[in-house]
């Protein structure tokens, strides 16, 4: 019987690897053709959405979603891996600027903070955030207003005012996170703490009028070098006429 002719080493091997790149196609493109790491998805949502190129500062996991935070021009960039769409905020003319990660309401009692441009030689950050309300509960539930007085003349019993503290952390490209968290003690108004934290990262809330706020906040983030020095400083706040956020440095 006639022995069957083999293939040369070479050839057998161009085969193999054109074969392992055809999968490698297919398997990509059951992906949807996505790119495989974070940066290059959120480069494909640049580029879809018309802006950049931007300066990527940092990629971090909050409880339930991965975020990119850029900077590019007079924007800090926000984008939630998966998505389409890009957030916007505006980026402070000079020095740091904070960011509240717009997480999801199922994330209550828990606030990220993202600073972005944040001084050259930062080792360490610290961050205070003060969350003041008037709050009430009936029968429907808790009432949380920035305002004492409510509709119909109804005032809130109530005032609430809480400053939390937070050690940042120095992300891969630059950016420092801070997490914020509602106290884990079994108390009384445990749930509405939770609550009441959960506002601060609402974007809206630092551009509304006062009278059209659930909550006021105030934040500041200190930055240092290694050997403690301060290099710096930013903060963010609601403001009385409403209309943009409080931002300094």
């Amino acid at each position: 019987m006639k022995r069957k002719k083999e293939l040369p080493h070479g050839v057998k091997l161009a085969r193999n690897l054109i074969l392992l790149l055809l999968l490698g196609v297919l398997v990509w493109g059951l992906s949807g053709f996505s790119a495989p790491t974070v940066r290059g998805r959120f480069r494909m949502a640049e580029q879809a959405n018309w802006a950049g190129p931007s300066d990527i500062q940092g990629v971090f996991e909050s409880r339930y979603d991965r975020w990119v935070v850029a900077s590019c021009q007079d924007k800090v960039l926000l984008w939630q891996d998966g998505r389409t769409g890009l957030e916007y905020w505006p980026r402070a003319e000079e020095g740091t600027t904070l960011v509240p990660v717009p997480e999801s309401r199922l994330a209550q009692g828990e606030l990220w903070v993202a600073a972005a441009d944040v001084p050259e030689g930062t080792a360490s950050a610290q961050l205070e955030l003060t969350v003041s309300c008037w709050y009430g509960r009936n029968a429907d539930g808790w009432t949380i207003d920035s305002q004492v007085e409510q509709p119909g003349g109804v005032s809130l019993t109530d005032r609430w005012e809480k400053t939390y503290s937070a050690q940042g952390q120095l992300l891969e490209d630059g950016a420092v996170l801070f997490h914020v968290a509602s106290e884990e003690e079994n108390w009384e108004n445990q749930d509405v703490e939770r609550l009441i934290l959960s506002y601060a990262y609402e974007w809206d809330l630092y551009w509304a009028e006062q009278d059209r706020r659930t909550v006021d906040c105030r934040m500041e983030a200190v930055f240092y070098d290694r050997a403690g020095r301060e290099l710096g400083r930013a903060q963010l706040a609601t403001t009385e006429q409403g209309g943009a956020p409080w931002t300094g440095n």
